[in-house]
């Protein structure tokens, strides 16, 4: 805010072209970060201990930035009334902090893209962190094993009660 008593002019307002650049930028951050997310699995524990220490960075908090970029530009793209300084910022302070948030969010996307990048090559040699154990891989072994056996069991019991099933129904023709 410019301080009141100040012997120097008020910042000009920002330019509606700069309002659209930044919302191009961040609209750019929100499209990169869906897709960094599209290509991850976010629900397994190894990404969101990448995630983690990036609170903001999640798409709830990223769609918040599009949406004051816009209303900026929105501001900027009509002519609006003396702005209540208790309400709102001044469009010239609220592009300040929407250019500051943007360029920290660009960094910390940057930061978690560069932390899975690494991931990216370790893949080949199946070193991930979410990559199942040897022992997880036998295990998964034995429980397609497993269904397999239960697969036939199943058959076989079919068969079985169907075979039941004929003589009863056969029994049952003859003693009538």
């Amino acid at each position: 805010m410019h301080p009141k008593g100040s012997t120097c002019p008020p910042p000009p307002l920002p330019s509606l072209a700069e309002a659209t650049n930044i919302l191009n930028d961040i609209d750019d951050l929100a499209n990169e970060h869906n897709s960094l997310m599209t290509k991850w699995d976010c629900s397994s524990p190894a990404v969101r201990s990448v995630l983690a220490p990036y609170k903001y960075l999640t798409r709830d908090e990223i769609q918040k930035l599009v949406d004051r970029a816009e209303a900026l530009v929105r501001r900027l793209g009509t002519n609006y009334g003396p702005i209540n300084p208790s309400l709102e910022r001044a469009p010239r302070e609220e592009y300040d902090m929407l250019k500051r948030l943007s360029e920290s969010t660009r960094q910390n996307l940057e930061k978690v893209q560069d932390e899975l990048a690494t991931w990216d090559e370790d893949e080949d040699e199946g070193n991930l962190p979410f990559h199942p154990t040897d022992e997880v891989r036998q295990l998964r072994g034995e429980n397609i094993e497993l269904r397999n056996r239960i697969e036939e069991l199943e058959e076989e019991l079919a068969e079985k009660n169907s075979l039941i099933q004929s003589l009863k129904n056969g029994k049952g023709k003859g003693r009538e």
